[in-house]
């Protein structure tokens, strides 16, 4: 009974292994669990909407970038802790911003700024920095926003 369990486990491993990156490039809701050994990048312009799970891989980083918003909604965002990445830590959320644009929205409620929203139980765990408001590569892309109410780091 334990061999087809364990067979099975190994199975889903190396499925996983062969998912391809993620890039957000249109507004989407995620409300079944996300694998990903990769960095998930939110394109400007596009919202993603969390309420479930994010698992991210070791040493992998979730990038919002400049106009880009991502809203947990009572989700998580944590490590991909099975398949041989028990305890690694992934590196945490950039929200990237544009050193040269203000923080206020324009008329439809858009940022210049990479936007981030934690509420409803939010939690990001597991990270080396969970948020930083910059690309740490790149002194252009400082000033992104966090808004957090009823979440946990």
């Amino acid at each position: 009974m334990g061999y087809g369990r364990i067979n099975t486990y190994y199975a889903l491993c190396e499925v996983l292994e062969l998912l391809p990156p993620i890039t957000v490039s249109s507004d989407e809701t995620w409300d079944e669990p996300v694998f990903s050994l990769y960095d998930i990048v939110v394109e400007t312009g596009n919202t993603l909407t969390i309420t479930s799970t994010v698992y991210m891989g070791t040493n992998t980083t979730f990038i919002i970038e400049p106009g880009a918003k991502v809203i947990v909604d009572g989700g998580t965002i944590t490590n991909y802790n099975f398949c041989g990445h028990e305890d690694n830590l992934w590196q945490g959320i950039e929200v990237w911003g544009d050193s040269d644009e203000h923080q206020f929205t324009d008329i439809n409620g858009n940022y210049q700024q990479g936007y981030l929203e934690l509420k409803n139980n939010a939690m990001i765990e597991n990270a080396i920095i969970a948020v930083e408001l910059s690309n740490p590569d790149d002194d252009d892309y400082r000033g992104g926003i966090v808004f957090a109410n009823n979440a946990v780091f």
